[in-house]
């Protein structure tokens, strides 16, 4: 796991487990490549067998998230955009409780704590001295009036809000 960390910079490697598996992939490869130096039914069976398992890698192969934390795909973009338009200023992020363990550790790791990140839950009475939310799409109502949205990540349902100029 190590390795897959380093090698493929997975910055949660226990659940990405399964991406132990690309190794193995190249081992079929290799595998699949002996097959076709062979001969007859086999070679057929082998090159019809390998291609419904390639297409089924490559459909499956995920870089960007995990099935158990796919909330987070863009948690580490949309903390980077805030301390990007931030420029070095200290801002307050209200951030939801799903969204918090991996904002404090890229905020600690590579922004050196700049951002003051504030658990947010779903409900919660909105604190208006707050600069930014990182909040679900779902939960964007009752900001409507205090703040607009900065950027959308559909596929993890996350939105970057700020608020609004007085």
């Amino acid at each position: 796991m190590l390795v897959t960390n380093l090698a493929l910079n997975a910055k949660f490697p226990i659940d990405r487990k399964t991406l132990i598996y690309l190794p193995f992939f190249g081992l079929i490869i290799a595998l699949y490549a002996d097959l076709l130096l062979s001969e007859g039914m086999k070679k057929f069976v082998g090159i019809v067998v390998g291609g419904f398992l390639f297409f089924h890698f490559y459909k499956s192969l995920n870089m960007n998230g995990t099935w158990e934390w796919w909330y987070d795909a863009n948690t580490e973009e949309l903390v980077k955009n805030i301390e990007d338009l931030q420029k070095d200023v200290p801002a307050k992020v209200g951030v939801h409780w799903m969204f918090l363990p991996a904002s404090n550790y890229y905020n600690h790791f590579f922004y050196e704590d700049k951002l003051e990140l504030i658990h947010y839950t779903n409900g919660d009475v909105i604190n208006e001295s707050l600069d930014y939310y990182l909040i679900f799409m779902g939960d964007y109502e009752p900001f409507r009036e205090k703040f607009d949205i900065l950027e959308e990540r559909p596929a993890s349902q996350q939105l970057l809000i700020k608020k609004k100029s007085q």
